[in-house]
């Protein structure tokens, strides 16, 4: 079973008996029955063969030479909200996790995927 969180700060989550085997982002709760790090975390490259349901995926990361890949020294951007949009409607959010990954489950169709930068030092 797979879970979907889209706030990444929670108060307590309990979860016990809940049948799920994973957690899809880094969350951090003040409290957590059973622990939160007793489940390994989805990511969008499935690092820890989790069932995951999900077709687009994607990295944010500062992209120093402006050549649009994750090169070794550039820096992931965690907890950064990614939006998802179908024909000019946001249909779903998410949040970077701790190494900048995202990712949505979607049907077929076009979409555009954008990084929403408000209160984020990002420039445009």
């Amino acid at each position: 079973m797979f879970a979907f969180f889209n706030n990444s700060n929670l108060g307590s989550i309990y979860w016990y008996n809940t049948g799920l085997n994973c957690l899809p982002n880094e969350i951090s709760a003040f409290s957590a029955n059973p622990p939160i790090s007793s489940v390994p975390i989805c990511d969008p490259f499935n690092m820890n063969n989790c069932s995951g349901y999900w077709n687009i995926r994607g990295s944010v990361f500062s992209d120093g030479n402006a050549n649009c890949i994750l090169d070794v020294g550039e820096t992931v951007n965690k907890k950064v909200k990614v939006n998802l949009f179908e024909n000019g409607t946001l249909v779903q959010q998410t949040y970077s996790n701790l190494n900048g990954m995202y990712c949505f489950n979607t049907d077929t169709g076009g979409f555009v995927i954008s990084v929403d930068t408000i209160g984020n030092p990002f420039c445009s």
